[in-house]
This record gives C-alpha cells, sequence and structure tokens, in this order.
C-alpha cells in the first residue's frame, strides 16, 4: 500500500501536497491571474510547485486563495477546481484511484490515504441506506474556524475538487451528487454552486457534506485495472 505522510501537528502546521497547489495555481492563471505574483504574496516558492515530493504549508494556500478572493472579488473563486482538477493533484495516490475497479473503490482509497493530498481535514466516508455521505470535517477547528471567511475557499476547493475529479475518473461530466452541505454561510451568488455541482447545496449547515447516490459510487471507472489498485 502506499505510505501514508506523517502528521504535520509537530511541524507548525498542517500540509499540501504541492501537485494540488500546483493546480490551484494553473486554475488561477487561466481566469487570467498572475501566479508568480500570487504565490510570492502567499509565501509559496512558485518553483516548489513542479517539485513532486514538496509538501506546502496549509497558512500559505490559505493565503493565496485570499489573494486571489480579494484581486477578483469573488468569494467563490474555488470552485474553478471543479472543472480544472487532474491527476497532478493526487501524486502517486491518483494512479491508484484511476485504477479502482469503481468510484466506491476510488473513494474509500482515497479517504483512507487522505493525508497525502492534505491535512487540514479529516474526511469521513458512511453509508445512510441508499445514499453515501462523505463528511469534511477540519482536523483541528481552533486553527481554522469553519465560519471564517478565510475558510470558505478551502471548503469549496475541497469538494469542488472532489466532485470535478468523480467526473474525470468516469469521463462524464453529467454525473453530480445528490445534494451537498456546507458550514460557509451563503455567498452573493448561490446559483453558482447550484450549478457548478449539479445538485441542491445547503448553506450555513452543521457539516460539510457531499452525498452521492449508490447508483453513482457504484459505477464502473473506465481506467481501472485490478494489478495497480
Amino acid at each position: 500500500g502506499l505510505p501514508l505522510s506523517s502528521s504535520a501537528a509537530g511541524s507548525g502546521g498542517y500540509k499540501r501536497q504541492a501537485g494540488y497547489v500546483k493546480v490551484i495555481v494553473r486554475s488561477l492563471e487561466k481566469m487570467g491571474l498572475d501566479g508568480r505574483a500570487l504565490c510570492q504574496h502567499a509565501g509559496v516558492a512558485y518553483e516548489s510547485l513542479t517539485d513532486k515530493e514538496s509538501r506546502i504549508d496549509q497558512s500559505n494556500v490559505t493565503r493565496l486563495w485570499q489573494a486571489a478572493v480579494d484581486i477578483t472579488n469573488d468569494d467563490s473563486i474555488a470552485l474553478t477546481l471543479s472543472s480544472n482538477i487532474s491527476l497532478e493533484a493526487f501524486h502517486l495516490l491518483g494512479y491508484s484511484l484511476m485504477s479502482s475497479l469503481t468510484l466506491l473503490d476510488s473513494v474509500n482509497r482515497f479517504v483512507r490515504y487522505q493525508r497525502t493530498v492534505g491535512e487540514l481535514f479529516e474526511i469521513q466516508l458512511h453509508q445512510d441506506s441508499e445514499y453515501y455521505l462523505m463528511d469534511f470535517d477540519f482536523r483541528n477547528p481552533d486553527i481554522m474556524q469553519a465560519t471564517n471567511r478565510e475558510a470558505n475557499p478551502s471548503i469549496d476547493a475541497a469538494i469542488a475538487s472532489l466532485v470535478g475529479f468523480t467526473r474525470w475518473l468516469i469521463q462524464d461530466d453529467a454525473i453530480s451528487p445528490s445534494s451537498i452541505n456546507l458550514i460557509r454561510k451563503a455567498p452573493e451568488n448561490p446559483e453558482r454552486y447550484t450549478s457548478t455541482f449539479g445538485c441542491d447545496v445547503f448553506f450555513s449547515s452543521d457539516v460539510n457534506r457531499v452525498t452521492f447516490h449508490q447508483d453513482i459510487l457504484l459505477r464502473s471507472i473506465p481506467t481501472a485495472h485490478s494489478e495497480i489498485a
């Protein structure tokens, strides 16, 4: 199996895989923003984004998102990841995810090895009747409160990445969750969330949750490879 990364608690903060941050920066650059300038403002070494083994402090990623929000005056900017997420964001884990037999197998594997990608959230998956609920809980709410404005892009980005990657794995942009719950307060343009995710989105919820019907997660992945998975 893939090795779990060590906890960042002892290093003073949570970490993000550089490949994931690179996908964020490339998404912002596609929108016409200066990725290098954003990285400099956030304290992220632009050159480190191409180092597959590099890990970046979550506090720097938060500053990166906040700078992008301030420049564009768009507090929903992280939704862009839903259409820009790629294998690169998940490093070696990505190959295992795309080799899984079904979406459910892939999601379970991601939950198991989630810390190889990032440590901000504790992601849990559980079944309720014919639905699967995927919860994104902050590992330490004292470090970054879920109701804090600066936390919003990180929540949006995590869920946009999940939904975007499931579509990429199945090679079907039409698949969507059944519903999404977000702790964050409703943004100025809530309809953008409904449009991006293709389902009802409920704000000011008690939990950050993505709900999938089992029929979605039991779909086969075209790139499945049992020997690799």
